[in-house]
């Protein structure tokens, strides 16, 4: 899933859940919810090596619209909470990040074993593709867009 829907995620959960104590660890969870959702992505290392141009541009493209979406939560004065939520909800990708750029040396080799808690991220995503993928996000990122309008 991509990071803009982990946030938005995470934020509906902020939101709407207002003790931090069951808040958090429910937008941390989300993530591996989300991604065991039929999702947008690139499955597989040989996919990601034949479209590296295509990654990079999504991944610049999402990260664009997840700072307008930062911003716009924090001009409309969201909580803490909900951005502490929204961080947590994408936190678990952070590993991919680094294992893209320091590891895999961004597409130019193979991912290296991984650990416990990435092998089971990785096998959830069981379903990533790209343009059946990008229309389930999109309703998805709706969907989430119309609850934290409605929770504001």
């Amino acid at each position: 899933m991509t990071a803009t829907n982990h946030a938005l995620t995470g934020t509906v959960i902020g939101l709407s859940i207002s003790q931090p104590l069951l808040a958090l660890p429910l937008a941390f969870a989300s993530h591996f919810i989300c991604d065991a959702l039929p999702h947008f992505g690139l499955a597989s290392y040989e996919e990601r090596t034949k479209k590296t141009k295509t990654f990079h541009r999504i991944l610049y493209i999402d990260a664009a619209i997840l700072a307008v979406v930062m911003g716009l939560l924090f001009w409309n004065g969201v909580g803490l909470l909900a951005f502490a939520c929204l961080v947590l909800a994408g936190s678990p990708d952070f590993v991919w990040a680094y294992r893209y750029i320091f590891k895999e040396g961004f597409g130019k080799k193979p991912f290296p074993p991984m650990n416990i808690l990435s092998r089971f991220h990785s096998r959830i995503q069981w379903s990533q593709t790209l343009m059946p993928g990008f229309f389930i996000e999109l309703v998805y990122g709706l969907i989430m867009i119309g609850l934290i309008i409605k929770l504001l």
